[in-house]
């Protein structure tokens, strides 16, 4: 009970929580209607289609964060931390755009396919990776990891 007479009360730093969480929920729905375009085969929401629209969402999240701080007057250092951290965050997915390496985390978040005139605008084409994707044969695709130095990752969720 001493504990909870120690929490801050709700108010205005709730509602822009709230806010920020919405920007965040969004990028996320970005992951889910990625899925829902691989298995539809909209082709819609390529690897770099993705990459641009969750980097606008957490720049505007970052952007909100400023301004509400800005405009409450309150010029908080951890609204202003959490502001940075995420365009540091939206810078390092902008990363991706050129063609690097995604890494074990983010291979298995970003669409596997590429919009070809976006991979020439943001990079060499060279640097883009296709991921031979094997289904039905588990043997076979430790095989061809193992040959290649790769890793395997198993999606055993159904079609998303």
């Amino acid at each position: 009970p001493g504990r909870l007479q120690k929490m801050p009360k709700a108010g205005g730093w709730m509602n822009t929580l709230k806010v920020y969480m919405g920007f965040v929920e969004l990028a996320a729905a970005f992951k889910f209607l990625s899925n829902a375009d691989i298995v539809w085969k909209w082709h819609l929401l390529s690897n770099q289609v993705f990459l641009i629209a969750v980097i606008a969402i957490f720049v505007l999240a970052a952007l909100y964060l400023i301004w509400q701080t800005t405009r409450s007057g309150s010029r908080s250092a951890f609204q202003y931390s959490i502001a940075l951290l995420t365009l540091v965050f939206a810078g390092y997915l902008g990363t991706f755009l050129n063609g690097r390496p995604a890494g074990d985390i983010m291979t298995a978040i970003l669409p596997g396919y590429h919009h070809e005139g976006l991979v020439k605008a943001f990079g060499d084409q060279r640097h883009y990776t296709r991921h031979q994707i094997v289904v039905d044969d588990l043997d076979g695709a430790f095989e061809m990891a193992k040959a290649e130095g790769k890793l395997v990752l198993l999606n055993f969720t159904g079609h998303t």
